[in-house]
Order: C-alpha cells, then structure tokens, then sequence
C-alpha cells in the first residue's frame, strides 16, 4: 500500500489570472502507476482556470469550496462532493468567485505526465 499525504507534495503554482497551485500525486514518471493520474487543484479565492479541452476525459471531484464550471455555454455550480465528467474535447473553465480556495481532485484515464499536469498550466496565456 502506499500513503500520499496531499499537505507534503510540492505543487507548482499557476500565476493570476489562472491563480492556483497544481499537486500532482500519482502518475506513471513519478509513481509505480500506469493506469491513471490523480493530481489536485487549488484554485485561489477570485481565480478560475483557462478555459481549455483534453484529449481525454476527465474526472473532477470537488472536496472543498464553492464556484462554478461553464462548458459549452452550460453553467453548473460546484460545492463539496459534487462530481463532473468531462468528455474528451469539451470545453470547459472553473471559477471560483467564492473567498476561500476551491480544492479539485482530478483523474486522468489514460494518464498524462507529472511533467505535462505540471507544465501544461504554466504555459497558458493571460486573458
């Protein structure tokens, strides 16, 4: 069995106006895992994310906060255990416009990288 203490794991942190910090905690060039990636996303008070689409579906669950995720011109709130299951290729952007950071669990099936989960949000474009 192995133990990941999220608290422990250095994240890479997102400067605004994508403000958050990115821990990824499984995946296959850091971990003995092959068959997904689990990272974790705090996205700062008033922050959000680019809006943007993977090659493959993902699965947020939200342990802590309050915002919203608008895909494809849908809104939908986001609280404490609420789950979304993003298709391949759907667009799709979370804000948080609460005053406490916003906690996202985050799947990949295949799994990407800790280097792409790591550098992929570094390189998104300010608004």
């Amino acid at each position: 069995m192995k133990t990941i203490k999220s608290w422990s794991v250095e994240g890479v942190e997102v400067p605004p106006p994508f403000h958050r910090i990115i821990k990824v905690l499984l995946a296959p060039d850091i971990s003995s895992v092959e068959e997904f990636s689990l990272s974790q996303a705090i996205i700062f008070p008033k922050s959000k994310t680019d809006n943007h689409i993977h090659d493959r579906r993902e699965l947020i669950y939200v342990l802590s906060g309050r915002g919203y995720c608008v895909s494809n011109s849908n809104k939908v709130e986001l609280e404490p255990d609420t789950v979304l299951l993003v298709e391949k290729g759907e667009p799709h952007q979370i804000f948080n416009e609460s005053d406490e950071s916003m906690k996202l669990l985050v799947v990949f099936v295949p799994p990407y990288t800790a280097e792409y989960l790591k550098t992929r949000p570094l390189a998104e474009k300010s608004e």
